[in-house]
Order: structure tokens, then sequence, then C-alpha cells
């Protein structure tokens, strides 16, 4: 009985096994069959044409895409999340998210149309060379142009339709809370009557409500004086800075001198004689305040001297001392890079630049150094008692006097003769001031009064602007290098 039921169990068995095999034969064939020995291709080789297009989650394009989705790396700005765009984000919104304020910077303006304008002192201008009439608002932290006048800048200084670019702030009326609609600024410079010149930025107002010239334009083009200001109380605490061609105390400069390189004397150029009474008077004013000396006895190096004419009138006397700079060693003091000043700079918001009157002969020479330093006039042999241009190694001297002068102060770099002071509020940058101020005061230095600029929102320095906003290049260094159209 057992036999009999597993030859029936075995007998089934083989039944299925035979339809099983019957089935598989028979789909085999079939060109859709998973079990067709049709090769199949590759997701990653079928073609866009062999796929249903669809949405991708990411970034909306077509998917799959051909390449990268364009949205890998970048990040989300509802949740912050990357590999996906704001759009599609798939993020349910939160409440309690941290708000975002913008940190869009803002002017103001006083005087905003025709009348208010009548009330406003006034002067002529011109602006890139035409002539505009401009309100002085005292209260203004920009510069404005309203649509007339930039049509007539425009039209007489030949400037291209895209000159304006888009306004770095929103400018608003006194107690407004209602931008003013602008139609973009321009940078150009702005001569007074009285020759002034500065550059600076106009904002473009879409109206006709008349033009402003802002606070700080109108300090910089001595239109405007305040008496209060922290520039008047710098000139009224250190009077000493403004006396002159100093004579700092802090460090005499020794020349470094090859006694090995042969002395040489050099014969005097001829000076024009419509020239000799300007030189004559050049000598005299450094004879005065002690810069130069005259030569007692024999000396073995001696220069000629070139008379190139001042801007100003009369003549500037220029020692040739490329022989003599032959026989003086080097020191190789670094100067502060670009790079070096950025860094500093770094969310500065007020800056001040101070120059030293007559820099390089505030500086005593050593005794010993002075001989190499003669030169030849009609009048005789002089030589030098200070630091002067054309000694090879003056720069590096002069860069590493001033630097160990301001050793130990906060926010201010120097750059040869002229000084940067800055800080990352008023209050930081006026004690930084006063700080150096008093430093150089005690040192013996004096300064240069036209060209000190102070408690500026932006300076010019080193060829490039300065300013909260960060750094860009000075755009009289980019018009010197722009290819000219030909005429």
């Amino acid at each position: 009985m057992d036999i009999a039921m597993s030859d029936t169990a075995q007998l089934q068995k083989e039944k299925h096994d035979e339809t099983t095999h019957a089935i598989y034969r028979a789909n085999k064939n079939s060109p859709n069959s998973k079990f067709s020995n049709k090769p199949r291709p590759n997701r990653n080789q079928q073609t866009r044409g062999d796929r249903p297009n669809t949405k991708c989650r990411n970034c909306g394009g077509v998917y799959p895409h051909t390449g990268e989705c364009p949205a890998k790396g970048k990040d989300c700005y509802k949740c912050g999340k990357a590999n996906h765009y704001a759009k599609y984000c798939r993020s349910k919104p939160s409440d309690n998210r941290v708000k975002q304020i913008s940190e869009e910077k803002s002017d103001y303006v006083f005087a905003t149309n025709a009348p208010k304008l009548k009330s406003l002192p006034s002067c002529k201008v011109e602006i890139a060379g035409t002539k505009i009439n401009m309100g002085i608002d005292s209260q203004a932290s920009v510069n404005v142009l309203d649509k007339l006048a930039f049509q007539k800048l425009k039209n007489e200084s030949g400037a291209p339709d895209n000159c304006l670019k888009p306004c770095a702030s929103s400018l608003f009326a006194y107690n407004s809370q209602t931008p003013l609609p602008t139609l973009g600024e321009i940078r150009a410079k702005v001569t007074t009557e009285k020759g002034k010149t500065v550059e600076t930025r106009f904002c473009v107002v879409d109206g006709f409500g008349g033009n402003l010239l802002c606070y700080q334009t109108s300090i910089d083009l001595g239109l405007l004086y305040i008496a209060n200001s922290i520039e008047s109380d710098m000139f009224s605490r250190y009077p000493e800075l403004f006396n002159g061609i100093g004579k700092i105390n802090t460090e005499t400069i020794k020349l470094h001198i090859d006694t090995n390189v042969e002395p040489k004397t050099q014969k005097l150029r001829t000076i024009p004689f419509h020239v000799r009474k300007d030189v004559d008077e050049e000598i005299q004013r450094l004879l005065d305040e002690d810069v130069i000396e005259r030569v007692q006895g024999p000396t073995p190096w001696v220069s000629p001297i070139v008379t190139p004419p001042k801007k100003n009138g009369g003549v500037r006397i220029c020692v040739d001392m490329r022989e003599a700079n032959k026989a003086i060693e080097r020191e190789r003091f670094p100067m502060p890079t670009v790079d070096e000043l950025i860094s500093a700079l770094n969310g500065a918001t007020v800056f001040s630049t101070l120059d030293l009157s007559a820099g390089y002969h505030q500086f005593e020479l050593d005794e010993e150094s002075r001989y190499i330093t003669t030169f030849t006039t009609h009048q005789g042999l002089y030589r030098y008692k200070r630091l002067m241009f054309g000694v090879n190694a003056a720069s590096e001297k002069f860069q590493k006097a001033v630097s160990h002068m301001l050793t130990g102060l906060s926010g201010v770099i120097n750059i040869s003769d002229d000084i940067i002071v800055y800080g990352q509020s008023k209050q930081e940058h006026n004690e930084n001031l006063h700080r150096v101020l008093q430093r150089l005061a005690e040192c013996g230095a004096c300064l240069n009064r036209d060209k000190c600029k102070i408690a500026q929102p932006e300076v010019v320095y080193f060829g490039h602007i300065f300013s909260a906003q960060g750094i860009s290049p000075e755009p009289a260094k980019i018009n010197d290098i722009k290819p000219r159209k030909s005429q």
C-alpha cells in the first residue's frame, strides 16, 4: 500500500515538472518575456526618447537629466537644505523660523521738491563738464540729480545710454517710509567755481524735483563748514600738526654706503637763464626750512640737478642720483599689499586719511650720510640734511621709519606718507584718530591740511575705494587703462 502511494506521488511530480518546462519554453520565445534570451538595454544606456519625460522634483526640469541636476549643490532659501530649489521645496513651513532681516543700505534727503529747494543755499557747479544748479542739503547722505538734470548731463557729456548703474541703496525723504523712485546712480567729478574738484556718487531720481549736494560732498568742496565737527576739533586740538614741514624726532636716517665704489664728481648741467630765478627761490626756500645746507670743503660725490616745473608755478629741484645710488645699499623693507589692506579694513565703516607734509623731508639724515647727496648748481654746492627723493633706499627707509613711529596704535596703516585711520564705528574711529594725532604731535610730525580727509564713509586709498560696502577700484584708474575710441 505504501509502495503504491509512493509511485503515485512520483508520477504527479513528474507530470508537474513537464507542465512547468512547457510553460517556460513557450515564454522563452516571447520577446517581452523575462525569460527571453534577447539582451535588454541598460537603464543608463536608454535615450530620452526611449523613456517617458517626467518633471524633476528638485529643479523642476525634464527628468531624467542628460548630466547632473542643476539643483545639485544648491541651498534652498526656504529650508536651508541642499540639492533642491526653494520653488520645489517639500519641507513644511515652520512658524518658529528665524526671520531674515534685510541689510539693505538706505540714504536720506531732506528737501525733495522745488519749493523746499528754494529755501536751501544753492550754488552752480560743473558735473562732468556740465554746469548744473545744486541745492546744499546738510541733512542729505547722498547727492541727487533729477531726471531733467541727468538728461542735460548725458546730452552735453556724450555719456552712453547705459551709464546708469543700479542704486546701491534705497533713497528716502525725511520722515517717509516710501522710497523715492530712482533711475540709477553714476559717479562723476564735481568742480566748484573756485576750482575745487571731488569725485562722488549721484543718485538719479525719476522726476523734476531739483538737485542736491549732500553733507559730505559739500564739506569736501569747501561749500559747507560745520563748526563742531571732528575735523575742526582736530585742527584746534593739534595746531602744531599743521605748521609747515615738521622734523620727526624718533629716528635719524642712516644710509649704508659701500666705500668700495669709486666716487664720481659730475659737472654742472646748464640751467636756462629764464629758469635761474625760480631755482634761486627754491634753493632759498629749502635753506630756510633747514632741508639743505651749503657744502664747505672738498667732497667726493657730486651729482647734477634737473628742474622740472611745478603745476602751481616755480620749479622743483631733483638731484640725479643714478651714479651715487650705485654706492648706496638697500634694506628691502616690505610695503603693505592690497590683500593686507583688505584684511585690516574688513568691517570698517568710518575712515580718515592723513598726508605727511613733505614726508621725506621730515626725517633728518645722519651726518655721515649727507655727503653722498651733494649736488651742484649755478650758485655752488649744496647737500641734503633731510631724506630726499632720488635715493634708491629712500622709500623703504621712510616706510620703515613711519611704521615704527606708529607702532602700538590700533586702526592705522601707512603706505609711504599716506596714513589711513579706520574704525568699525564712529566712536572707535574717533578714538583711533586722536591717538594717532597725539603720537604724530609727540614725534614732531606735520600734516598737509588740504590733503587730509576726516571721518569719511568712503576714501580713495592706494588706487582703491574703501567703504562700509567693501572695496572697489578707483574709477580714474579704470579710465586710464580703458581702450580709447579712435577719432
